[in-house]
C-alpha cells in the first residue's frame, strides 16, 4: 500500500475484530506489538473520486468511497 498511498509512506492501523478487542483493554505496550503493517493480500486498492479531497464537501458519506477512474489515469492504463 505505501507505493500507492502519499509520499510520507503512512497507512492507517487495520485490525480485525479479534485484534480491535485486544487493542480496546490492553495496556500501551500490549497494544503496541499490534501496530504492524496489514497484509496486501487482504487489500483491494482503487482511485475515489475527488469529492474526498475536498474540504468543503461532506466526506461522510459511503460515496466518498467509490471507485471513480480518470480519464488521464484510464489512457495512460491503455498504452
Amino acid at each position: 500500500m505505501s507505493m500507492i498511498h502519499n509520499s510520507k509512506k503512512r497507512m492507517p492501523l487495520i485490525l480485525d475484530d479479534k485484534e480491535a478487542s485486544v487493542w480496546m483493554t490492553a495496556a500501551p505496550e500490549t497494544s503496541l506489538t499490534l501496530v504492524k503493517p496489514y497484509q496486501d493480500e487482504k487489500m483491494e486498492a482503487y482511485t475515489i473520486g475527488p469529492l474526498a479531497s475536498k474540504a468543503r464537501n461532506d466526506r461522510n458519506v459511503l460515496e466518498v468511497q467509490d471507485k471513480y477512474v480518470y480519464a488521464e489515469l484510464e489512457q495512460k492504463l491503455l498504452l
